[in-house]
């Protein structure tokens, strides 16, 4: 699933092409990726309308529109948010399988949405649809302070890779960058948020900011489905030191990498290294 720094990248490479474009025609190709209202009335809300921002909040985009409404965006397991040039060329026609959904823009360029699991989509909202989804903090804000994250902490029975993964605690992060921020900072997946000393919580604080960080600067991890928004795969899998690594050798201690499931997902830690 696309995490903060791959829907960041996407929000980045969008923002400036499609800011001020209007949206000409709509197709549906898959009528599962619409996933309100239904398909007749999305088209006939949105055809028209003038895409005023794009904007981010955990793993949501939000795209404003203009002169009214809003479309929320979740990838969620497999989507994909695309831009290109359509052809020019006489008789051109949109190739087969491009997309589930088709936003054609005003200049020439369509942006489109594929997911292969159609588990992701568009919603379109007359208001603001961030503050209904009473998301956590931001981990890179810089009002996200170390204080703040030990409050967040405190009196926490929950295991600490469940806590990040926890959208209403800390908004953005799901299983790889949680559990390459654990390694980071020695800490086990399996402990109880609210044991962590406060070594432990700044020590997690500095790494879970800096792996984001590094995550963003290599336009995100490609595993599977992920792209950036002009096609392009991120880089930061080739930095990965623990996540999809089961036994291979730890980077620092030389410990294989173990992994275990929890409910429907896998952790990889170091019994070397994390305690």
């Amino acid at each position: 699933m696309p995490e903060l720094p791959e829907v960041e990248t996407i929000r980045r490479g969008l923002a400036g092409p499609i800011t001020g474009r209007t949206i000409k025609r709509i197709r549906i190709v898959d009528p599962r990726v619409v996933k309100a209202p239904g398909p007749a009335e999305f088209v006939r809300l949105v055809t028209g309308r003038r895409i005023v921002g794009l904007r981010r909040r955990g793993k949501y985009l939000c795209l404003d529109l203009e002169p009214a409404g809003h479309l929320l965006v979740h990838l969620k397991m497999s989507g994909r948010l695309l831009h290109r040039r359509l052809s020019k060329k006489a008789g051109a026609r949109v190739p087969t399988g491009l997309g589930h959904l088709l936003l054609f823009l005003d200049d020439g360029f369509l942006l489109y949405y594929h997911d292969t699991r159609r588990f992701g989509g568009f919603h379109y909202r007359t208001d603001d649809p961030f503050p209904a989804l009473a998301l956590g903090p931001e981990p890179l804000d810089p009002d996200f302070s170390p204080a703040r994250w030990r409050r967040i902490l405190v009196g926490r029975q929950a295991r600490i890779k469940s806590l990040l993964l926890d959208q209403q605690a800390v908004a953005g992060l799901g299983n790889i960058y949680a559990a390459e921020a654990l390694f980071r900072a020695g800490i086990r997946p399996d402990r109880p948020a609210g044991s962590l000393s406060g070594a432990e919580a700044g020590r997690l604080y500095r790494s879970m900011r800096a792996v984001l960080k590094e995550a963003l600067a290599a336009g995100g991890t490609s595993i599977q489905d992920y792209r950036q928004a002009d096609g392009r795969s991120g880089l930061f899998q080739v930095s990965l030191r623990v996540y999809g690594r089961r036994g291979e050798a730890c980077p620092c201690c030389g410990v294989p990498i173990k992994a275990c499931r929890e409910g429907s997902r896998t952790t990889y830690f170091c019994p070397g290294c994390q305690h």
